[in-house]
């Protein structure tokens, strides 16, 4: 969770980041009188539009409001503009500022409240989708017969609502995947077989490699260790390969992390794009599973995803180029969210101060 120097996040449990398919965002306390109201001309030295495989030649993102109004040169820079020159850096979207929470009974439903609370524009935080808890124990058990799976996706369906499978075993995700969910949430056992049928039909996966590299660090230790170094051992390197071949064949795969709130260290929520890479994906094709094929999972790519005319301006600029460092990532130099300026580079922002509460609330 990228977090504001000088603010604190709102505490929550283990899933709120669970999974996210876009890195979990900012929560800050709204100074008064922040919104922008004017243009604002983002400048820098690089751009990373999440569609093209390549860089822009545009470095000059101009917003308006809360929205992405142009990209080009700084011609387009109109007279009264405020300018951000942010050097030597690179712009891209800010997949921190959006998250699906994959489990929400764990912590009572909380975030349906905190998702209120931002979108009332009280507290200024990322755009949250939720989800239910899975079930089961052995993530290579199936808990559930190919019939249940059939009935969970159609009425699902029926309301508008796709279905992600929590799913680690062989069986497990291949039954998920022909019942016809959108999404498979880890997939450490998948086959080949399987990964084509992803292909044919659409199947995303949020593989979430970083969490068992997480646990594996002196410091951060689990109740049951012993599974997580016997994975690192002797299971890490094949799910790398396998991300490879998924990648490869043509997966839609979406950065995420079983992992979140206020246990984790901001920089945490950046290095599975690291681990896509030391798989063998292009630095590229992992920025766009973080943010465009994220956003397109969430059925968010409407206004998230890539740096378009017309989309939200939620913007993040980091040093150099992550093409060539990937790790870059994990040092945001400039936040925008909805057009706000919320972290300025080299400035510890601020947040004190909040705005009254709507009716209603």
């Amino acid at each position: 969770m990228q977090q504001i120097p000088g603010t604190r996040t709102r505490p929550s449990l283990r899933s709120w980041a669970r999974h996210g398919a876009m890195l979990a965002a900012l929560l800050v306390v709204l100074p008064a009188g922040s919104a922008s109201g004017a243009v604002t001309a983002l400048v820098a030295a690089r751009v990373i539009d999440g569609r093209s495989d390549t860089l822009t030649t545009a470095t000059v993102v101009l917003v308006d409001g809360n929205h992405i109004s142009a990209i080009g040169d700084r011609s387009i820079i109109p007279a009264g503009a405020e300018v951000v020159e942010l050097g030597d850096a690179t712009l891209l979207l800010a997949g921190w500022t959006g998250v699906r929470v994959m489990g929400d009974a764990d912590v009572y439903y909380a975030n349906q409240d905190l998702r209120r609370v931002i979108d009332a524009g009280v507290y200024l935080g990322p755009h949250i989708t939720g989800a239910f808890e899975s079930v089961g124990d052995d993530p290579r058990n199936v808990a559930f017969s190919p019939e249940e799976l059939r009935a969970a996706v159609e009425e699902a369906s029926r309301h508008g609502v796709p279905v992600a499978a929590h799913a680690q075993g062989t069986e497990g995700i291949r039954q998920a995947v022909a019942a016809g969910v959108r999404s498979i949430e880890h997939g450490t056992y998948v086959d080949d077989q399987t990964l084509h049928e992803m292909v044919r039909r659409g199947t995303y996966m949020v593989p979430t490699v970083y969490l068992g590299d997480y646990y594996a660090e002196p410091d951060h230790k689990l109740r049951a260790q012993d599974k997580n170094d016997e994975y690192i051992k002797h299971g890490r390197a094949a799910f790398l390969a396998t991300l490879k071949r998924a990648h490869g064949y043509g997966v839609k795969l979406v950065i995420g992390l079983d992992l979140g709130g206020a246990i984790a260290d901001s920089a945490v929520y950046a290095k599975e794009f690291a681990v896509f890479v030391e798989a063998g994906i292009p630095p590229m094709a992992a920025i766009q599973a973080g943010t465009r094929v994220a956003a397109e999972l969430l059925r968010w790519d409407d206004r998230l995803g890539t740096l378009e005319r017309g989309k939200l301006a939620d913007i993040i600029a980091v040093p150099g180029s992550p093409l060539t460092d990937i790790s870059a990532l994990q040092r945001v130099s400039m936040v925008m969210i909805g057009g706000r300026l919320v972290k300025r580079p080299g400035v510890n922002a601020s947040m004190a101060g909040l705005l009254p509460a709507p009716d209603g609330l």
